[in-house]
């Protein structure tokens, strides 16, 4: 018998062979699943900033509200918290002020503790 040799294959001529390795359809398809989620990613991140802003401003209220009690018990007349509520379109800065501006502001008694009816801000506000 004859022995059958099977020419090896130059390396310039294999066509039979898979080079291993990602096709750009399965390359796009990985980067567009990253991209869905890094851009949930980026909206839990601002929801995540707003809930600090939050507890921020509960925070600086809450310190306000004590400030007023002290003063209205350490002077023994009344006391308010005043949050800026006039809204003018023509002044920016009036304009930022609005609903977020707060200060306290006691009422001022005469020697003989009468109350005046007349309030002084006592605080430079928030």
């Amino acid at each position: 018998m004859i022995p059958i040799v099977h020419p090896t294959p130059s390396p310039i001529h294999r066509t039979n062979t898979r080079v291993a390795g990602f096709t750009l359809v399965e390359l796009m398809a990985v980067m567009a699943v990253i991209a869905i989620l890094l851009s949930i990613a980026a909206v839990g991140i601002q929801n995540i900033d707003r809930g600090q802003a939050t507890t921020t401003a509960v925070a600086v209220t809450e310190a306000l509200f004590d400030e007023a009690r002290s003063a209205a018990i350490g002077r023994g007349t009344r006391a308010r918290l005043i949050i800026h509520a006039n809204l003018n379109d023509e002044d920016p800065t009036d304009r930022t002020r609005y609903l977020t501006y707060m200060t306290v502001a006691v009422s001022e008694t005469d020697e003989d503790g009468i109350d005046q009816d007349r309030w002084r801000v006592i605080t430079r506000g928030t």
